[in-house]
């Protein structure tokens, strides 16, 4: 294990941005990494979950705030959704679900090779996670820099990995 920044192992901190990065890519957002913590800074009203399964086993966490939300499944759907509905929580699902797999492929030859993503859920209302002792974490704060700045707050989502580092690996 790589004890890394803020003592943040480097493989699950390289998938988290490159996941990330590589999942946005694909609806034409480039979200530039602005943050990174073992828990996640903010309470947004939208979090999607998706279970990462493999050796060692977790999640990855996106929130977003509600304009976020609909930017991203807006860039997503390439027409402006102006409400959160069935379609703009699709599109977010269909997002967490590409970047599952991006991480997962990031995670490929590490001590935390992935083998299966789960079906993405999301869950609506601000929360806070707790993990229990042996869960590697990493948060990482990013910026949707193509959104106008009058929405300055909502230009920021996070995506957190916690991985259960199973006893003697």
């Amino acid at each position: 294990m790589d004890p890394g920044i803020l003592g943040i192992d480097a493989a699950i901190l390289s998938a988290t941005v490159a996941g990330t990065a590589s999942g946005l890519e694909l609806a034409g957002i480039n979200p530039s990494p602005v943050g990174v913590g073992r828990a996640s800074a903010g309470n947004q009203p939208y979090s999607a979950i998706i279970g990462l399964v493999g050796r060692h086993s977790g999640a990855l966490t996106m929130s977003f705030s509600e304009r976020g939300l609909l930017h991203v499944a807006s860039c997503m759907m390439g027409q402006v959704l102006e409400e959160i509905d069935e379609m703009a929580l699709d599109c977010t699902l269909e997002v967490v679900n590409i970047v599952g797999g991006q991480i997962k492929a990031s995670l490929v030859d590490s001590d935390f090779d992935i083998d299966h993503i789960s079906l993405p859920s999301l869950f609506m209302g601000s929360q806070s996670v707790y993990y229990s002792r042996g869960i590697e974490a990493c948060s990482v704060t990013f910026e949707i820099t193509n959104m106008p700045m009058q929405y300055f707050e909502d230009r920021y989502f996070t995506s957190q990995v916690s991985l259960m580092r199973r006893s003697g690996n």
